[in-house]
């Protein structure tokens, strides 16, 4: 898993627990319900708006490539949906980005939301999900933050984070 070491400056571990993400009632990739033999995540923060979440997986290899399936459906699928979380509503638009060559299968989304209603004054969250999986080994990385994230930054961290989940 990865380390603040390996992280942007200003990144640190924080304890999230795991629950569902509201998002993901408006994309049905997205709200699919996998199950892993055994899970392990960590999720770090740098400042405001700004985090890097790491879950690493062991599954049946199926399931590994549905779930990296799911996320190169997100921009056919859910190019744009709506949400509502908490009674702050915004709109969800996603794009497919690149990804090196990791694992036997991989896919990677970059998903942009746009608060259209709460006068929260929140511009956007932007957010890019990756997926990569190897037999019964998947490993999700989102990295998420206020302003545009820098792809070369996700690529590198994927790579790392791949790294160490073959090793």
């Amino acid at each position: 898993m990865l380390s603040v070491a390996e992280l942007p400056p200003g990144y640190s571990a924080v304890a999230i627990p795991n629950t569902s993400n509201a998002f993901t009632e408006g994309c049905p990739p997205l709200k699919q319900d996998f199950s892993y033999t055994e899970q392990a995540m960590v999720t770090f923060v740098g400042g405001v708006g700004a985090s890097i979440a790491e879950s690493l997986s062991t599954t049946s290899a199926e399931v590994a490539k549905a779930q990296v399936a799911s996320v190169a459906e997100l921009p056919q699928r859910c190019a744009r949906f709506g949400i509502d979380i908490g009674g702050i509503k915004g709109e969800i638009t996603s794009a497919a980005v690149g990804v090196s060559a990791l694992g036997e299968k991989r896919a990677a989304a970059r998903l942009t939301m746009v608060v259209t209603e709460f006068g929260s004054g929140l511009g956007g969250v932007h957010m890019h999900l990756v997926a990569v999986s190897a037999g019964p080994t998947l490993m999700v990385l989102t990295v998420a933050d206020l302003t545009p994230i820098d792809a070369t930054m996700v690529d590198s961290l994927t790579k790392r984070a791949w790294q160490k989940a073959a090793s």
